[in-house]
C-alpha cells in the first residue's frame, strides 16, 4: 500500500503536461506587448521624422516660391506626408512667418501633426501633438 502511494506521488511529482501550458501563458502576453510596444515606437518615431522632411522639403519649396500663400504651402507638405504614406495627412496645420535679419529675408514654418496610436483604446495614450519648426532664407 505504501509502495502504491510512493509511486503515484513520484509519477505526479515528474508529469509536466499542463506545464508548458502554463509557462506560455505566463510569458506569452508580456512578451507580445513588449514586441507590440516596440512597433509602435518605431511607427511613431517614423511618422514623427517624415513630418520633419515633409516640413524641410515645404520650406525649401517656399524659399523657392514666393507668391504662394499658406494654403498651396500646406496642400503640398500634404501631398509630400502622402507620398510618405503617412496616415491621416489631414491633421497637419502649418503656420508661415516671413522675417528680416540683417537685410536678409526669411521664411519661418511651423508645423503640427497628431500623431494616433495604433492601440488607442487599450493605451492611455490615445493621441498626442508633434510640433516642429524650420527657418530657410529667401532665394531672390
Amino acid at each position: 500500500m505504501i509502495k502504491k502511494i510512493a509511486r503515484l506521488v513520484r509519477s505526479y511529482k515528474s508529469e509536466e503536461s499542463g506545464a508548458t501550458a502554463v509557462e506560455f501563458g505566463l510569458v506569452a502576453l508580456p512578451f507580445l506587448m513588449a514586441i507590440l510596444g516596440i512597433m509602435e515606437a518605431g511607427r511613431i518615431l517614423w511618422v514623427m521624422n517624415s513630418v520633419e522632411y515633409a516640413l524641410s522639403d515645404t520650406a525649401r519649396y517656399a524659399s523657392l516660391n514666393r507668391g504662394l500663400g499658406d494654403g498651396d504651402f500646406t496642400v503640398y507638405a500634404q501631398g509630400v506626408l502622402g507620398d510618405m504614406m503617412v496616415p491621416q495627412a489631414g491633421t497637419f496645420q502649418l503656420i508661415t512667418q516671413l522675417k528680416t535679419v540683417n537685410d536678409i529675408d526669411f521664411i519661418q514654418m511651423d508645423a503640427s501633426y497628431e500623431v494616433s496610436t495604433l492601440f488607442s483604446g487599450i493605451l492611455p495614450i490615445a493621441n498626442f501633438n508633434m510640433s516642429s519648426s524650420v527657418t530657410r532664407p529667401l532665394i531672390e
